[in-house]
């Protein structure tokens, strides 16, 4: 991502704060939209404010495979299938998805790999010919990825053909994790 302008990528503090986060956590971290305002809120760790769905990771691994076969929202973050329909993040944490990812190899501790956000969708989508010229990556199996930010209480941001979309969250869609590094 170093051709991306400055404001459009986590600092160094903001990269520590949210591979700390997911790792301590074990799961994303919830993006839900704040109804009162109609905006979306941003996650915390600690006092750090994080935007993270308005930066990309300086740095990120893409799996070179898909997590899981087509999965719904909830399921493709690691939480339990109530957070599918709630607009607060209360929902309990789930041994799935990519907060369980080990990586094609089984080699990286779990709660390291994470759904990407919106802008780091697109960042694949626009080297998928490349990455799929990687040894060992698997072609996308789906036209439609799942992205951790949510638009509301009951759907997501999913990623597809170079378009953004939100959909319910019990549709099933694919997974395929990112790691910072």
């Amino acid at each position: 991502c170093s051709g991306m302008p400055a404001g459009a990528v986590k600092t160094a503090a903001e990269l520590a704060a949210s591979k700390q986060s997911v790792a301590a956590g074990g799961r994303v971290l919830r993006h839900q939209q704040n109804n009162q305002q109609g905006t979306y809120i941003t996650g915390t760790y600690g006092t750090d404010v994080l935007y993270i769905n308005q930066k990309v990771s300086r740095k990120f691994a893409v799996a070179k495979s898909d997590a899981m076969a087509a999965a719904t929202w909830a399921t493709a973050s690691g939480w339990a299938s109530g957070a599918n329909s709630e607009m607060i993040g209360d929902s309990k944490p789930a041994n799935t998805g990519c907060a369980v990812y080990q990586g094609k190899d089984k080699a990286d501790p779990k709660g390291s790999w994470r759904l990407p956000i919106q802008r780091e969708l697109m960042v694949i989508y626009s080297l998928k010919g490349q990455l799929a010229k990687t040894a060992g990556f698997t072609a996308f199996s789906s036209s439609n990825y799942w992205s951790a930010p949510e638009a509301s209480g009951g759907s997501s941001w999913y990623f597809g053909s170079g378009n953004v979309n939100a959909s319910s969250k019990s549709s099933s869609y694919g997974v395929r994790c990112v790691r910072d590094l």
